[in-house]
């Protein structure tokens, strides 16, 4: 399979907002996304775009209590498209966008900053297995939460107990749920290890020390069997294969000296393609193929960091992207689908 033509990146719409952004997400199957950061005064906020032509439009936005890092809409279902967010407090929350005057839950989820949440069996994308929320806190653990029962983790994974010392848990991503009973979880720490855990054996499948922090870690698919696993790190870009004893084998590598990749995402329609945002203000699209990493276009879209991107889960080439300095601005990537 091969792509047809050279893809190429063009920025189609640009906006400075006056907070700082940490992530943006597409609500699935809309021309609707959403922006989540810090407000001037310290709070939390977040804010509803709506692409309208050539412009966006603000059509919603709620003040939080803290401010917000991370979310997600991968445990809901389609109908309601509510968003997971974590947040500066450790606090967990679920959100009607439609009608957001308060959370439809809350819970002070970690005693420190949730730093990257994912979602796994909402019907968005596929309906295996139970709704479920992991986070990953500064406070040293990851905490798995059944959205129907939310007072309480059904898992809780400590550092101190698996490490013999406390690590920062950087990033978290869902795998492996391609029934209603299986389901891996891989985590990221700031020490550069990387562990894939098997949520229902509860046990440790695979794990390796790469020579950076893991700042963003995403697995091929999610509703299929584990294939691959994409790692973006302070000083490096590697994609690890997985055997059949799910163990990690380093596939290809890129080393970054000079830059972080902050934010690494497959495209949603061709699972060899994936999208990278880095520290220098550049997207990245690159393609696996031999078992090697193809560079197939780049663009520079702000001066500051691109802290994070999404793509549009119908709607190919059609991606959004956030930056630090409040930058939001939505991209087309051009001939992402390989025949």
């Amino acid at each position: 399979m091969t792509l047809q033509k050279k893809p190429e990146i063009f920025t189609h719409i640009k906006k400075k907002l006056s907070f700082g952004t940490y992530a943006v997400k597409w609500i699935p199957f809309s021309a609707k996304f959403v922006v989540l950061g810090q407000h001037p005064k310290g709070t939390g906020l977040f804010q509803v775009y709506e692409l309208n032509e050539q412009e966006l439009i603000l059509i919603k936005e709620r003040e939080t209590g803290g401010a917000l890092k991370c979310g997600t809409f991968g445990a809901s279902s389609l109908n309601a498209r509510h968003l997971a967010t974590g947040d500066f407090d450790g606090r967990l929350a679920i959100w009607d966008l439609e009608h957001n005057e308060a959370p439809v839950f809350s819970i002070k989820a970690h005693s420190s900053i949730i730093n990257d949440i994912d979602g796994c069996g909402g019907s968005i994308t596929s309906s295996h297995g139970p709704p479920e929320l992991a986070t990953a806190s500064r406070d040293g653990t990851v905490k798995i939460w059944d959205i129907r029962q939310k007072n309480k983790p059904v898992i809780k994974i400590d550092s101190m107990e698996e490490t013999k010392g406390s690590r920062d848990p950087w990033c978290v991503a869902f795998g492996n749920a391609w029934n209603n009973e299986e389901r891996v979880l891989a985590v990221g720490y700031d020490s550069g290890e990387i562990k894939l855990f098997d949520l229902k054996a509860m046990t440790t499948l695979s794990e390796l020390t790469i020579s950076s922090g893991v700042v963003s870690l995403e697995f091929d698919r999610q509703y299929t069997k584990l294939k691959r696993l994409t790692v973006g790190s302070l000083k490096t870009l590697e994609v690890f294969e997985i055997d059949d004893n799910n163990k990690l084998n380093s596939l290809a590598m890129e080393k970054q000296d000079d830059t972080t990749i902050w934010c690494v995402r497959h495209v949603p329609q061709a699972p060899n393609l994936f999208m990278t945002s880095t520290s220098s203000g550049a997207i990245n699209l690159y393609q696996i193929k031999n078992k090697s990493l193809k560079l197939l276009t780049s663009a520079n879209v702000t001066e500051q960091p691109v802290a994070s991107v999404d793509w549009h889960i119908n709607k190919s080439g059609l991606t959004v992207f956030t930056s630090f300095d409040g930058t939001i601005g939505m991209n087309i990537i051009t001939n992402t689908v390989i025949e």
